[in-house]
């Protein structure tokens, strides 16, 4: 997987992100929900993975019952983290992965539970800067 790609990767892998996108544009925007979905995603993988994958991942992290689509959406995070090139797994690291440590304790026990060896590598990598993650330091949701 390569930066240039991720974008059309993620959206292969879960055609339901455009409607999810859009739906989140209309929400917090009330803009044309199609025109800006694809003004953010033409503004590259960061723009993309901040308005829409990273809300995307914490949204079928929460769901109750668990959403059948999180096997598939840590494999594809598993990918990005065994790439090459270092683009993905730095925006994996700074979008999703910090995203992730923002949220409550039991979505980023259940995280945790969900990623594969060598994305569970980067996460400690945020320890560096971010600390290590005890459940007092998470946002009480």
């Amino acid at each position: 997987m390569d930066f240039k790609s991720v974008i059309l990767e993620f959206e292969s892998c879960f055609p339901q992100i455009r409607e999810y996108g859009e739906d989140r544009v209309a929400w917090y925007a009330g803009k044309e929900t199609k025109k800006e979905y694809e003004k953010i995603k033409a503004a590259g993988p960061y723009a993309y993975f901040y308005d829409f994958v990273n809300h995307y991942t914490v949204s079928l992290l929460s769901e109750k019952p668990l959403s059948t689509s999180l096997p598939k959406l840590f494999f594809f995070i598993e990918r990005m983290a065994e790439s090459d090139d270092c683009s993905v797994t730095d925006l994996l690291k700074v979008e999703s992965l910090e995203h992730i440590r923002d949220q409550s304790y039991s979505i980023y026990q259940l995280a945790l539970s969900l990623m594969g060896p060598k994305t569970c590598e980067l996460e400690k990598t945020l320890d560096d800067y971010m600390g290590k993650p005890v459940p007092e330091s998470f946002p009480q949701k």
